[in-house]
């Protein structure tokens, strides 16, 4: 005959503890057990809400509405902290009550009792019922309120930055510690401190993030990573993974769970191993792996006409067989040196392996090629006119490819044409 249940001070329904009345269906957890209080009902429901927070518990009769019912319900409720627990009482308990009060001429004749008997009676086991039930409550409270500690000391005692959001007004609801490096960390308005920290390179993608989280629904999850500098201006990797925290009566997610990790090591370490697989150990040029990767980039890019040149040490293997490998290998970092210094920073130089070199060259004709061979010459002939050092000697080739479906053709090309230089230049001694 009784409905019980735990609700926020909201109203929000955490938890139905019995629920044998018809008015179940619509008290669901998570829903407001105030959608269903009749519109005339509404001020006195508030009041109620009002009147359990100020005194600790309070008692009133509300027009509810559900389906094609509507009926008068007694309303019992006390506070638990921040918990309320509600007794929603139905109208027939009432009337039981009425009856009582009426007397049952019936039961008087088979029972030889007085009225009065009866009365305290009944009026007992109405009343024991509720004690039963206030210690259900009780116990649910004390269970809710465990869980609630409990979660508190998880969420203190975590080593990540963890932050409940507002996701209609950004406003910070609860924070276990401040994200160190913000310049501002006493607003509580997590968007603003972000959008004036973030780099400039991760604005649009943090934005469109940002966007696609009032759609998040409960059980998604959301991550990104961006960079925040602090007040020296220096750059900090932060890793960030959202949750619903908790949703509107309707569903929708009203406080996004926000975790901050900083990842800056880890990205750091990151961009080591990165160039650690895309860079040549002795020249510290790209290497191979890297300038196929460009080169396969580059297929479908808006940088045409693309250049490639190769390039082969002349003369590598006599050094090695008069003077070592050790010294082999300083002649090749000297031609790299000098394959860096003579071109653009856009321009992609990587070591093949061994004395062989290539060169891709973005948005560059053939009719260009002649001005960075001259070029090239140049840095060469400055290296080679200090007597002190190894002369660099460089057969070279090169080709244009004019579309992306080109530059494979283009580089075996330039290879062939290399080749060919080499092979003139051992021919007539150079």
């Amino acid at each position: 005959m009784f409905t019980a249940l735990t609700c926020q001070p909201d109203g929000t329904i955490l938890t139905l503890i019995r629920d044998d009345c018809s008015l179940t269906p619509a008290l669901a957890p998570g829903v407001n057990w105030l959608t269903i209080v009749n519109p005339d009902s509404v001020e006195a429901a508030d009041h109620f809400l009002e009147e359990i927070r100020s005194s600790s518990s309070a008692v009133c009769s509300l027009q509810m509405n559900y389906g094609d019912r509507s009926n008068q319900y007694k309303v019992f409720g006390f506070s638990a902290n921040d918990i309320i627990s509600v007794i929603i009482s139905l109208e027939q308990i009432l009337q039981q009550v009425d009856n009582i009060h009426a007397g049952s001429d019936m039961e008087r004749q088979n029972s030889g009792s007085k009225p009065e008997d009866i009365q305290l009676k009944d009026l007992a086991r109405l009343n024991n019922e509720l004690v039963d039930l206030q210690h259900q409550l009780q116990q649910s409270d004390n269970d809710l309120k465990h869980k609630q500690n409990t979660l508190e000391r998880i969420f203190r005692a975590s080593p990540d930055i963890l932050i409940v959001t507002n996701l209609k007004t950004q406003q910070i609801v609860l924070q276990n510690r401040e994200i160190d490096v913000l310049r501002d960390p006493s607003t509580d308005n997590l968007s603003s401190i972000l959008t004036a920290e973030i780099h400039p390179d991760d604005h649009p993608k943090v934005k469109i993030y940002l966007d696609k989280l009032e759609s998040l629904i409960n059980g998604d999850i959301s991550e990104i990573e961006f960079r925040i500098h602090d007040s020296e201006n220096n750059w900090f990797w932060f890793f960030r993974r959202d949750t619903v925290f908790s949703v509107n009566p309707d569903g929708s997610a009203r406080e996004i769970l926000s975790l901050f990790q900083d990842i800056t090591e880890k990205q750091n370490a990151r961009q080591i191993l990165y160039q650690m697989s895309t860079r040549d150990a002795l020249t510290n040029l790209y290497n191979r792996v890297y300038f196929n990767q460009e080169l396969e980039r580059l297929q479908d890019s808006r940088l045409y006409p693309i250049s490639i040149l190769v390039a082969d040490v002349d003369g590598l293997k006599p050094i090695n067989d008069a003077f070592g490998h050790a010294a082999g290998d300083i002649l090749i970092q000297r031609a790299g040196e000098v394959l860096r210094k003579t071109f653009r920073n856009e321009d992609v130089v990587a070591r093949f392996g061994g004395d062989e070199f290539g060169v891709i060259l973005a948005k560059t004709s053939a009719d260009d090629m002649p001005n960075i061979l001259a070029r090239l010459n140049t840095y060469l002939d400055e290296y080679n006119s200090d007597m002190t050092q190894t002369e660099i000697r460089l057969s070279i080739g090169f080709a244009t490819a004019d579309k992306g479906d080109q530059l494979g053709q283009i580089l075996r090309e330039a290879d062939v044409r290399m080749y060919a230089e080499k092979t003139e230049r051992k021919l007539y001694g150079y």
